[in-house]
């Protein structure tokens, strides 16, 4: 089998098949956040730049494994922030990590772990954790 068959299988399979997604940080304040989003630097993407007011971002960063390595990449960049963004970060009324899955029809059951030392670092920054999961769509659908 050749990659480009490889890849069209998966992409055949991938739907029905539950999987880790990403992980969304959201992030809303009463204030402009863009100096924020800036101190997090290259290793972090807006996925909302220009669409919603610039008191709320979503945000996701470059990191190697599931949701753990995401969300741990996530706290290395809160706790290095420069000083005014660590203060901006504390003045967030919502900093959430949103741990998102896309819902399949095998395996049953599907499991998905995070572990105490990451649920502490993320309590730590005093962020939520929240877990969103797409559904099912066939093609078309």
């Amino acid at each position: 089998m050749r990659a480009g068959e490889r890849d069209t299988l998966a992409l055949t399979l991938m739907p029905q098949t539950t999987h880790y997604a990403n992980v969304d940080l959201v992030l809303k304040a009463n204030e402009d956040l863009s100096p924020l989003v800036s101190a997090f630097g290259e290793n972090v993407m807006s996925l909302n730049a220009g669409r919603m007011p610039g008191n709320e971002a979503i945000l996701e960063v470059h990191h190697e494994g599931g949701p753990e390595g995401a969300i741990n990449a996530f706290c290395d960049l809160v706790d290095s922030l420069p000083s005014d963004a660590q203060a901006l970060w504390k003045r967030c009324k919502e900093r959430t990590f949103d741990v998102g899955y896309n819902a399949g029809v095998e395996p049953w059951p599907f499991k998905s772990k995070i572990g105490p030392e990451t649920l502490a670092r993320a309590a730590k920054v005093g962020a939520t954790l929240t877990v969103s999961i797409y559904g099912y769509r066939s093609k078309g659908g």
